[in-house]
């Protein structure tokens, strides 16, 4: 069991990583390629199977399972950010707020 929650994590790490690459290179949250393509031609758009933590859209492109809004929050930090980004994140959500604390 430990080692499928293993490989989840790194699937969606990876995932989240990969989304904000392409959305920072290429300014569109979906994104194809040439692999791609040509599993969509046999498996047609939902879950994409071999692209953990992707979907495909109708139209054969693959998006995230996960919400724009982080992917583009990845993404103003650009590739070489992302450690830098998700500890700015942590930062602003785990420190106590001091004005409400008497």
């Amino acid at each position: 069991m430990a080692i499928v929650i293993r490989k989840a994590a790194r699937a969606d790490i990876s995932t989240q990583s990969e989304a904000a690459a392409w959305l920072a290179q290429n300014h569109h949250v979906t994104f194809t390629i040439p692999a791609s393509e040509e599993f969509f031609r046999l498996y047609g758009p939902g879950k994409a199977e071999n692209f953990p933590g992707f979907y495909y859209t109708d139209d054969g492109k693959l998006t995230t399972r996960f919400l724009p809004p982080y992917t583009a929050w990845l993404a103003m930090f650009g590739v070489v950010g992302l450690a830098f980004a998700n500890a700015l994140l942590f930062y602003i959500t785990v420190m106590p707020c001091t004005c409400c604390s008497e």
